[in-house]
């Protein structure tokens, strides 16, 4: 009987099904391990929690919107998929020499690179198994938080083409190392080792992204522009990093383990003849990465001008060691604008030109201009006299112009300029967040600054010292008799008139402060003119244009408009409302609104925040478009802050203080004050608890990461904590304390006192001389306590009990402990002897909602004290200070549970 012929077939076919059945066989042997799945469930598990609180935003409730969904699910998942990937790297290369099973492997008929190819595939199944869980994940989150609108080319974009590649590069790296590397577990060790290196790398000053293995530009997505000018940078740092992980797989495929001998050199001698058999595809690795990293290189280092941080505080410190010796230097002063505006937000790119007029206000003629350019896009300057300029350090800012003949005191002159700034390609990170192709939004800045900039000076302590500065000068004390005439925030300028004309691309809307006289189309390009008439406003303007869509109303005769990306019309009519009830507010108690239009300008979530302009808020689409309110007692930070925002065009449009210590507070500490009355009318005292007790809880965390020195508020310097959050407590419980109309008053007399004054400009001296004009005598302490000095309280309700009594009432017991002390700002307190007048209250309900049954002031003389209070119905809670009106470090402790006897 003839035996049947078997016939050898060891083609590509053979091994392209080799390489399939060898990857479903290692994916399968993955998925199948109790471990995976224990990762994996962990994993699930992290990422639900998480995404039920992507909807929080600095402790704010906002709708789960996708970029915030994936954001939170794939931080959260990347460092369990990055475990799986490094960790099953090793498993693969490692299985067969664990169970013996070498030999037989390696005399398989098996390509080497069919092997290790199938091994990368594997995990890459794995992975992207994985990237999808995770993005199903987030849209389960997003269901379960009630929010529907899925976006699911974003989520695949995110997961599919920026999360998953940068997976790819970790277990390209795993196996090369686990390739070539004698010890599994020391693989294991420097793949975490790197990945926890980098972000110290950044840290030393190494940030170029060309030798940092795996490292892609950074991004923001925007609903206003998606990934937008971002895309070309993620092509291809990811192209990059892709190209140089293959070039490592090549080289992991050249040094495998095959056969008895292992050692190093073995491998070696073996590397060279598998290394010519894959010359063609490490050729296609090296061009791609090559031509991808030449592109990158050029794009970041020729194109632009490579700078790691580091570099651009050397640059800082070196315009402060060069020329702050300038700055006292008498200069003119800023008193019109007239700007014409072109902006390209197709490409990210504005040009403009104008002229300023100057005014020589000092008592000496001036015969040198000195410009400050720190954004790097003056042009040019020329005055409308003969000049030369003797000084253009374009590395460091700054410029200097003689005049042939001098400016003479009260003379004027025209200074005329151009500016621009042109986006070229992309950047390694750093790009200007103010230009987009949707919501371009640029100020001043970009216009020359007459004399030298101290705010362009290096403010953190130990960065000043690392460039071998003097420690950061102290702001001026209140009266000073030069800092009392500088303009706190343009010091180059006083009030000035404006007027500019601003075009845009077609589609687009172009902002600017000041009512709009015209608009026409030229050429295709849409241009609006801006005119301030005849009212004069702080030298601070900005330029805005985007895709707007617009919802208008009007209250009295002042027309509202919010500017607002399609999608997001959440809570425009809340925006609304707050500024109407702000006008209204503002406009009883404080004098009348200096224009007849005010305008909310959504812009791109590449920076956070909301800024007042003249009649004109950019208000960034990540803190107040996308906010949600769950419960009826949710700080409604989107109402605060645009009532903060109206409220500085009286707390800074109207009054400026001196560049002096204290006269931040002027503005920001009375705009906090105003938004939360403007709060108070909408929803009520009883709910304002919440959000004192925000503002307490971000003093103090403000004040433990305090690294100069804690001023008191009315001489705060650069402590925003302090302007911000104490400032807001302070003013409220003011309020509390001598009444609502009084502060009102004071406020309201001291505005009338300094409206619009040219200089000196007010300090916190009068400011305070008009709060204690109305407070009472016995309350006078309370200025002295909250303004002048830092005072802490340790209030602390000890024990609290209640009994019925026959008339169906109940009287409660409270026995309370206070102590005060007063802190020098450097860490040292005193304590100090306690004569205040505090609330002491009753409640009903939970403590998150607590009924008020009795809230009253007591003097408190010693640091214990028992207070009893008859009320009408069954009490839950009591306490002191209830409602966090003063500076306690542990509020936690001012209610208690109060039990009955």
């Amino acid at each position: 009987m003839e035996l049947p012929r078997v016939t050898q077939v060891f083609g590509s076919a053979t091994t392209w099904k080799q390489l399939l059945s060898m990857t479903r066989l290692r994916f399968f042997n993955i998925v199948h391990e109790v471990p995976f799945w224990a990762i994996a469930l962990i994993m699930i598990v992290f990422v639900l929690i998480s995404g039920h609180f992507a909807g929080r935003s600095n402790g704010v409730e906002v709708w789960p919107v996708t970029y915030l969904m994936v954001a939170v699910v794939s931080g959260q998942s990347g460092l369990f998929l990055v475990i799986i990937g490094a960790l099953y790297a090793g498993e693969l290369m490692w299985r067969e020499r664990d169970v013996r099973f070498e030999q037989i492997h390696d005399s398989l008929p098996l390509r080497d690179w069919a092997d290790f190819v199938s091994k990368f595939l594997a995990l890459t199944l794995v992975e992207t198994v994985l990237a999808s869980v995770v993005l199903v994940c987030g849209l389960l989150s997003q269901a379960m938080e009630g929010y529907f609108r899925f976006e699911l080319g974003q989520y695949a974009k995110e997961i599919y083409l920026i999360y998953l590649p940068q997976m790819l590069m970790v277990i390209l790296l795993a196996l090369f190392l686990q390739t070539v590397l004698g010890n599994k577990f020391v693989a294991h060790a420097i793949v975490v080792g790197f990945f926890v290196l980098i972000p110290v790398l950044y840290q030393y000053g190494i940030e170029n992204r060309l030798y940092l293995y795996g490292e892609i530009t950074p991004y923001t997505y925007s609903d206003m522009n998606g990934y937008g000018h971002f895309v070309r940078g993620l092509f291809w740092s990811i192209s990059y990093w892709i190209s140089v992980g293959g070039l490592l797989g090549v080289f992991a495929v050249s040094f495998a383990r095959r056969g008895t001998e292992q050692s190093f050199a073995s491998r070696l001698k073996a590397a060279w003849p598998r290394m010519a058999r894959l010359t063609p595809t490490a050729t296609v690795f090296l061009l791609l990465g090559g031509t991808s990293g030449g592109v990158f290189y050029y794009n970041t280092h020729v194109v632009n001008k490579f700078r790691t941080a580091e570099q651009n505080r050397h640059r800082s410190a070196e315009y402060e060691r060069r020329y702050k010796k300038y700055q006292r230097l008498a200069q003119p002063k800023v008193t019109a604008v007239d700007a014409e505006v072109d902006i390209y937000p197709e490409r990210r790119s504005f040009s403009g030109r104008g002229y300023y007029t100057l005014v020589n206000h000092t008592d000496k003629p001036i015969d040198e201009v000195h410009v400050t350019d720190s954004r790097e896009s003056v042009e040019d300057v020329n005055f409308d006299r003969p000049f030369r300029q003797t000084l253009g350090d374009k590395e460091y800012f700054y410029a200097t112009y003689q005049l042939d003949k001098p400016l003479e005191p009260n003379e004027s002159m025209r200074m005329n300029f151009r500016v621009a700034y042109t986006s070229r390609g992309f950047k390694d990170g750093n790009e200007r967040p103010e230009f987009a192709y949707n919501g371009t939004f640029f100020d001043r800045d970009y216009f020359p600054f007459v004399g030298y900039n101290q705010s362009d000076e290096i403010d953190d302590p130990v960065r000043r010292r690392e460039e071998k500065l003097a420690p950061l000068e102290e702001m001026a004390a209140p009266g000073d008799p030069y800092y009392s005439n500088i303009n706190l925030f343009t010091s180059d300028s006083e009030w000035v008139t404006f007027h500019s004309i601003v075009s845009t691309s077609a589609d687009q809307i172009a902002m600017a402060p000041g009512y709009l006289k015209r608009d026409w189309t030229v050429n295709g390009r849409r241009y609006f003119e801006y005119d301030m008439g005849s009212t004069r406003i702080n030298n601070f303007f900005s330029f805005l244009s985007g895709r707007f869509s617009v919802k208008r109303d009007q209250w009295r005769d002042v027309k509202l408009e919010i500017y607002y990306q399609p999608g997001h019309e959440y809570n425009l009519d809340k925006m609304m409302d707050a500024s109407k009830t702000g006008l209204d507010y503002y406009e009883k108690n404080f004098g009348p609104f200096q224009f007849q239009q005010f305008r909310v300008l959504e812009y791109p979530r590449y920076r956070q925040f909301a800024q007042s302009f003249p009649n004109t808020v950019p208000f960034a689409e990540g803190i107040g478009f996308i906010e949600r309110l769950k419960k009826p007692d949710d700080i409604d930070l989107l109402y605060f802050v645009t009532a903060h925002e109206l409220a500085h065009q009286w707390w800074g449009h109207q009054l400026i203080g001196s560049q002096t210590q204290g006269s931040n507070m002027m503005s920001e500490s009375l705009a906090e004050y105003s938004a939360l009355k403007v709060m108070e009318k909408k929803y009520g005292e009883d709910m304002l608890r919440k959000d004192l007790r925000y503002e307490l809880d971000r003093y103090l965390r403000g004040r433990g990461g305090e690294t100069r020195h804690e001023p008191p508020l009315v001489l705060v310097q650069r402590e925003p904590y302090v302007w911000y959050q104490k400032g807001a407590l302070v003013m409220y419980a003011l309020a509390d304390y001598i009444g609502e109309d009084r502060v009102n008053l004071a406020l309201r007399n001291f505005l009338e006192k300094n409206r619009y004054a040219k200089g000196p400009y007010p300090d916190t001296r009068g400011f305070v001389a008009a709060l204690r004009e109305q407070t009472p005598l016995d309350l006078q302490y309370v200025i002295t306590d909250m303004f002048e000095s830092i005072v802490l309280y340790d209030n602390r309700a000890v024990t609290g009990s209640y009994v019925e009594t026959p008339e169906k009432k109940f009287k409660v017991t409270l026995k309370v402990s206070a102590q005060k002390k007063k802190a020098d700002g450097s860490g040292n307190e005193t304590p100090m002897t306690i004569h205040d007048l505090i609330d002491v209250g009753v409640f009903s309900g939970t403590k998150e909602h607590l009924k008020r049954l009795n809230l009253h002031k007591e003097w408190i003389t010693q640091e214990t004290g028992t207070f009893e209070m008859v009320v009408d119905e069954k009490p839950t809670f009591a306490g002191i200070d209830p409602y966090n009106k003063l500076i306690d470090r542990n509020p936690a402790d001012n209610l208690i549970e109060v039990e009955k006897k």
